[in-house]
């Protein structure tokens, strides 16, 4: 599916049915693999696995290399990721998936430190403002307000 300019409920809805299994306790987003004392390989949960291709098959990535900015610089904490648009949580989503492939264990460290949580708690909150059949602007300028 192509990148769209806005994000119907179904959309949506499709990355918020894993915030229960984000938020349960024992829930493990992947885990690393020691050989030697070295990492060999990073294993995703089952959850995981379905959570990107769910970013993927939803539009939620943009083409990659288009948006290589350090997302880090941006959310300094989960408190900004509280006023984050539908835009620039395409974007995190994004830049997180691209740096996953080139440092893997990137997207598990996000969850261990909330960020992936707090995106999709995120998510909901501007998923109210969307009316049934109807979607949400993706653009910084039309931020969807709770």
């Amino acid at each position: 599916m192509s990148s769209p300019r806005t994000f119907d409920q179904a959309q949506i809805d499709a990355l918020l049915r894993f915030l229960p299994a984000f938020k349960r306790q024992g829930f493990w987003f992947e885990r690393v693999v020691w050989e030697g004392g070295q990492i060999s390989e990073v294993e995703k949960g089952p959850e995981a696995r379905m959570f990107l291709r769910t970013l993927r098959d939803h539009g939620w990535l943009l083409p990659s290399g288009s948006w290589r900015k350090n997302p880090e610089a941006w959310v300094r904490s989960s408190a900004s990721l509280r006023t984050a648009d539908l835009a620039t949580l395409q974007r995190l989503f994004t830049a997180w998936v691209e740096r996953d492939r080139l440092l893997p264990g990137h997207l598990g460290s996000l969850y261990e430190r909330g960020d992936l949580t707090a995106a999709l708690e995120r998510l909901e909150v501007l998923r109210g403002s969307v009316e049934p059949g109807g979607s949400a602007p993706l653009g910084a300028d039309s931020t969807i307000r709770p």
